[in-house]
């Protein structure tokens, strides 16, 4: 048999045989919050992935230089958690990925946010994630939660993809009470940032 015949052949059976290489397996604990998101990504990757159809966006320019851009879902898909929500990437000079998350809980915009959840609900909801969270991270966090804050229940991770912050709250960081319990920041907040 000449070379060409015998290559041609080797190639088809490599073919015929799903080539039988060794494909890299999935990764088996995915360690990011949002899907496919890590600190340090750019804009137009976050976008590829997630579409520029954000509901809106906000600069802060006063004490950091940075712009966020905010996206309405219904729910937060993997921790399984049925409840409004906003998930949110912040950008270094509107390029770098350095803080992202969710507002779980939250509706509306910047300046006129709504809250609807109970508190229960949002505890409940808390919970739920808290146990996916240490399946991932583990238990040992650095937990320090302040009583004039609202704050319920705080965690922290420190993690290779950065500084992983939970807390849940009802009228967070607020001085007076809120107009009504909707106006008072009640919500959830997962975040990760670059350590």
């Amino acid at each position: 048999m000449n070379k060409k015949r015998l290559s041609a052949l080797f190639v088809v059976c490599i073919i015929l045989s799903g080539c039988n290489l060794k494909k890299p397996e999935p990764q088996k604990n995915n360690m990011e919050i949002i899907s496919g998101i890590s600190p340090g990504m750019t804009k137009e990757e976050v976008f590829e992935i997630y579409g520029n159809n954000y509901s809106y966006n906000e600069e802060f320019t006063d004490y950091k230089n940075t712009v966020e851009y905010v996206y309405d879902i219904d729910k937060v898909d993997i921790f399984d958690i049925d409840m409004k929500t906003q998930m949110f990437f912040e950008f270094e000079d509107d390029e770098k990925l350095v803080y992202y998350g969710y507002h779980i809980g939250r509706i509306g915009d910047y300046y006129d946010s709504s809250f609807p959840y109970s508190k229960n609900e949002l505890v409940e909801t808390y919970d739920k994630i808290y146990e996916k969270l240490v399946g991932l991270y583990g238990s040992n966090s650095d937990t320090e939660v302040t009583d004039d804050t609202g704050i319920i229940k705080e965690n922290l991770w420190k993690t290779k993809q950065g500084s992983i912050w939970f807390i849940v709250g009802v009228n967070m960081w607020a001085i007076d009470e809120p107009v009504s319990y909707e106006k008072g920041v009640n919500e959830i907040v997962l975040s990760c940032s670059v350590l």
